[in-house]
């Protein structure tokens, strides 16, 4: 996984402060995986889409947000 910067992310969470929390575990456990498919992608994030060309949407909150 390539997450090219944490700082959208924050910016964000000082909009939607019930944001920071999720998107603080999703950025922990992002940062650590070495996934090779979707389905590592699903054993750590089971509700995460496939949206083609390499893409892919995490809900964050329950689904409140996604990223």
């Amino acid at each position: 996984m390539v997450v090219i910067s944490k700082t959208i992310l924050i910016e964000f969470g000082h909009a939607h402060a019930d944001a920071m929390v999720p998107l603080n575990k999703w950025w922990e456990k992002t940062k650590k995986a070495d996934w090779s498919s979707l389905h590592d992608i699903k054993k750590t994030f089971n509700s995460v889409d496939y949206v083609g060309n390499d893409r892919y949407v995490f809900n964050i909150k329950g689904n409140k947000y996604r990223l």
